[in-house]
């Protein structure tokens, strides 16, 4: 499974139809809020094989309160964690990003190449 956590509509959109280029069997899921991600997380679990692309700002909060929220509520996915900031992160968003499990950071636009390293790590 493949899930994108991203509130902008068309970088949503971009991202899903590049992840359906590679992925054609697998099922992706695109939430576009922290509420929404917080509902999924609670019942569905995902494993290593997973993949999570997340937003680092939504509209609603930021990736770190995100993951802080679903640390508090005892769920912390398995899930290959991929951050996807619109901007390069500050030097005191790289410190922070250190208590967190990433797997990768990709600054969009997310480019086809860069999906494929994702496949090929």
């Amino acid at each position: 499974m493949i899930v994108v956590i991203e509130d902008d509509e068309l970088a949503g959109r971009l991202l899903l139809k590049m992840l359906d280029e590679f992925f054609k069997d697998i099922v992706t899921v695109w939430l576009k809020s922290t509420s929404e991600a917080i509902d999924f997380f609670k019942n569905n679990t995902l494993t290593k094989k997973d993949l999570i692309f997340l937003d680092y700002y939504l509209s609603d909060s930021n990736a770190w309160d995100l993951l802080d929220a679903l640390k508090t509520k005892g769920i912390t996915p398995d899930a290959k964690l991929i951050l996807i900031p619109g901007i390069s992160l500050t030097p005191s968003e790289i410190k922070k990003s250190k208590g967190y499990k990433l797997y990768k950071t990709i600054v969009k636009p997310i480019g086809l190449q860069q999906i494929k390293d994702v496949l090929a790590d």
